[in-house]
């Protein structure tokens, strides 16, 4: 995963076993994971500062996107569970 200095919003490690983390510079609003076929499989609101943590240990090795909400923007990014 390449990360520049100016991005507002990251996800790691990727691909990734156990834990997903996400990191904002603003606080995180709400995120969902999709599989790649557009279904929801896990949805929450988050009232955390600027990092989460997620359980994807009970995924199914693959392809899944998660969309993450902050105060200013919405990003959907691909990761891999392994």
């Amino acid at each position: 995963l390449n990360v520049s200095a100016n991005d507002k919003l990251i996800i790691y490690p990727n691909p990734s076993r156990d834990l997903l983390n996400i990191e904002a510079h603003e606080s995180i609003k709400s995120y969902s994971i999709f599989s790649m076929t557009g279904k929801i499989i896990e949805n929450k609101l988050s009232n955390t500062v600027n990092k989460q943590s997620i359980d994807i240990s009970n995924l199914k090795s693959g392809s899944y996107l998660i969309r993450i909400e902050t105060a200013s923007e919405t990003k959907t990014l691909k990761f891999i569970k392994i």
